[in-house]
């Protein structure tokens, strides 16, 4: 005989948001009321854990949950039902008022059965606030992202401290609409960690926009005469290189899977005549019959960083105005800003555009020294002055793979 689960009413978002807001105001009210009732309840975290013989982290975070101004972000800040239960039963030992105790459990109890009945984890029930305030948003779009790049990591068997991708564009024989553009890309301190995984990297398409991702035609392979290894950080790559779809593929022999054995593996190619993707600006920038261009920049391997630098040209810098969008590329490829049916695979974008300016002394990578001056070698190399080139830059903590991340470049006067 089988049976079948009763189901309630599924509640509305307005009804979440109205128990989440009581909750999290009954919580802060409560809590605070036995705070106020210690002598340790005013003298910061380490005070408070120490008299109550419980742990700092918990109470340092229990204190900056009480602290909110948003009932929904008490919510989302508190600890787990059980170190608050811990932290009632160290307070009633110290002589907190029984009434205030119980009413404070009280409230700790209707949390954990919100979680338990509605969300069914606390985990959920984060991304669910997540939803109504900024820096909870951010906060768990980081973890996310954090906890991605720990998974992708391992199943790849690969990490990499940084992925570089530098651009470097200058107007071409057809003029600013298009440029020639010098790319270095490539990883820093990577570490192989299963010897049994396949780890390569390729060209990425940053520089010509191309859906194919590499013209072979206006591509110029410039690894033969530039050479970076004298800047590396870490010893080179052992690497093996093949032509696999007209694509040039590096694949990274098995090195030891210690952790001081890390290496660096970067390289350098230009397009001549590129056409950056073509775009449409965004309701946020102005006339959507504009066309933009983007340049963008993906990770081949899971990195705990991007540093993403586009070097433009006075002629070009002079006319444009950044703007930052991140897509998901694994249902449909890499996505160009002037398709309006790729609105559905944006993500959130939580970091900003710097424009540095002219100043190439901003032209930094923290654990890679030498940064500026590969970056100058290579443009040396490749014929470029960069006097009065302006940077722009975007950093990206934990870029999630398989996602493209796109500085679009709005000519104003278009």
């Amino acid at each position: 005989m089988s049976s079948i689960r009763a189901k309630g009413a599924t509640p509305s978002i307005d009804s979440l948001h109205t128990r989440a807001n009581a909750l999290g105001e009954g919580l802060q009210r409560t809590l605070t009321g036995v705070l106020a009732q210690l002598e340790c309840g005013t003298r910061g975290p380490s005070a408070l854990a120490e008299d109550l013989g419980l742990s700092r982290v918990i109470m340092s975070r229990l204190l900056n949950a009480l602290d909110r101004d948003s009932f929904l972000e008490v919510l989302h800040r508190v600890p787990g039902p059980e170190s608050m239960r811990g932290f009632l039963s160290a307070a009633q030992q110290r002589g907190a008022d029984d009434d205030c105790i119980r009413l404070a459990h009280g409230s700790v109890d209707g949390f954990e059965v919100f979680i338990r009945e509605v969300f069914g984890t606390r985990s959920a029930l984060d991304a669910f606030l997540s939803a109504n305030s900024p820096e909870a948003r951010d906060r768990f779009e980081m973890s996310g992202r954090q906890a991605v790049f720990k998974g992708m990591s391992e199943l790849h068997g690969v990490r990499a401290d940084v992925w570089i991708c530098t651009l470097v564009v200058t107007p071409g024989e057809g003029g600013v609409e298009r440029p020639d553009i010098m790319a270095i890309h490539g990883a820093v301190g990577v570490r192989q960690l299963r010897p049994d995984v396949t780890v390569c990297f390729g060209y990425l398409g940053a520089a010509t926009g191309t859906r194919s991702g590499t013209n072979r035609s206006n591509r110029e392979l410039a690894m033969g005469k530039v050479d970076l290894e004298q800047f590396y950080t870490n010893p080179p790559a052992p690497l093996d290189i093949a032509d696999i779809g007209g694509v040039p593929t590096w694949t990274l022999k098995t090195t030891s899977p210690g952790r001081n054995s890390l290496v660096d593996m970067l390289r350098v190619d230009v397009a001549k005549s590129a056409r950056p993707g073509d775009g449409t600006v965004g309701k946020d920038s102005g006339d959507r019959s504009k066309p933009v261009r983007s340049l963008w920049a993906l990770v081949d391997l899971p990195a705990a960083r991007l540093e993403f630098d586009v070097i433009l040209a006075p002629e070009i810098a002079s006319r444009v105005r950044p703007a930052y969008r991140v897509y998901d590329t694994a249902i449909r490829g890499v996505a160009f800003p002037n398709d309006p049916n790729r609105e559905i695979d944006r993500r959130a974008a939580l970091e900003q555009i710097e424009r540095l300016g002219e100043n190439r002394s901003a032209l930094f990578c923290d654990g890679f020294p030498l940064y500026r001056e590969m970056v100058e070698h290579a443009s040396e190399r490749c014929g470029l002055n960069l006097a009065g080139y302006e940077v722009f830059r975007l950093r990206v903590q934990y870029p999630v793979y398989g996602w493209q991340f796109c500085m679009l470049f709005n000519d104003p006067d278009e």
